[in-house]
């Protein structure tokens, strides 16, 4: 995503560009947050720890001192709701194609943008999306209420979240964050980050920490 799509997108200020021109990796922990991405904070310490882990652009909404210029250092007015306006893009910003194997493995070969997704033949208006789709609602219910967490208010992310999870759990077996990739190895699935909903890191840190899931789904209580 580019630097200016992204200041358009969460309505920001642009305090530095730096060298930096494009991002695709966004992270809020600092323990996950590596070279190239793109670190939500407004803790001082943590920005510092973060620039030395390689992250090419910050995303804050204190008054923080620019200490690398050459990345790029966005003010917003709000880091939930840049959070959720960049997640928003990034689940839906989507063009959906369905076809038959042959054609996907033919669009597999020749498209390269991130932006187009190919749900490999499942038919999302078909009677066995809709019976799972049924089962991950009543799924994810089960989860708010054990967790006592709620659902975002913002519909559209958990529409769309519900049918990621609803997606991968007919493709994979199980229910896998949406927000992370799925690889197989060694003839196995798995999640690239090792999350299953609800994954442990938004158990034990990020809905603890944060007030959200990186999904955005789940959310705390009174945030």
């Amino acid at each position: 995503m580019r630097i200016d799509d992204i200041v358009n997108l969460t309505d920001a200020e642009l305090i530095n560009r730096g060298f930096i021109n494009e991002i695709d990796l966004f992270f809020d922990n600092l323990k996950d947050s590596k070279r190239g991405g793109a670190f939500f904070s407004d803790n001082a310490d943590e920005i510092n720890r973060a620039i030395k882990k390689g992250v090419y652009a910050i995303i804050y909404s204190t008054d923080i001192e620019v200490t690398d210029k050459e990345i790029a250092w966005i003010k917003v007015e709000s880091l939930e709701e840049a959070k959720i306006a960049l997640l928003k893009y990034r689940l839906l910003d989507k063009t959906l194609y369905i076809t038959d194997e042959i054609g996907i493995e033919i669009i597999k070969s020749i498209v390269k943008d991130k932006r187009i997704a190919m749900f490999d033949t499942i038919d999302m208006n078909s009677q066995e999306f809709k019976d799972e789709q049924e089962k991950t609602i009543s799924f994810a219910k089960k989860v708010v209420e054990s967790q006592g967490w709620e659902f975002n208010e913002d519909k559209e992310i958990v529409d769309t979240v519900i049918m990621g999870l609803t997606r991968n759990k007919l493709l994979y077996g199980k229910r896998f964050c949406p927000c992370f990739m799925v690889i197989e190895e060694n003839g196995k699935y798995k999640s690239a980050d090792n999350r299953i909903c609800p994954c442990k890191p938004a158990i034990q840190e990020e809905i603890p920490n944060n007030g959200m899931c990186h999904c955005g789904i789940f959310v705390k209580k009174d945030r």
